[in-house]
């Protein structure tokens, strides 16, 4: 478990960072926003949603296997239109932490 450390008032708190998942693949609210990318496995998936730059990543879609296909979502499991019972796709929803150093989420909080 990834755990972000932060401080408030002087005092040193830290909170766990990790990504939601579920079953099932979400289902975007406006048709086409989604990033098809390469991708080795699940974290690999992740990783590639932290680092993108040319929008806000909120979601992943993953599909293991021989293709292990990964779909960049600009929506999370709160905005998308539904979420499709495809038991062979995770989906994994991005924490706001994610990608952030201790000394910026300094600035988030």
């Amino acid at each position: 478990m990834a755990i972000v450390s932060f401080f408030v008032s002087g005092q040193t708190l830290s909170l766990p960072c990790e990504w939601t998942n579920g079953t099932g693949k979400l289902t975007p609210l406006i048709s086409g926003d989604k990033v098809l990318v390469t991708s080795t496995n699940e974290t690999d998936c992740r990783d590639q949603c932290v680092s993108q730059t040319s929008f806000i990543c909120a979601a992943i879609n993953f599909k293991p296997g021989s293709s292990n296909v990964c779909e960049l979502l600009t929506e999370n499991n709160e905005t998308v239109t539904k979420i499709t019972a495809q038991t062979d796709w995770r989906y994994f929803i991005r924490p706001l932490c994610a990608g952030l150093s201790n000394k910026q989420m300094n600035y988030v909080f």
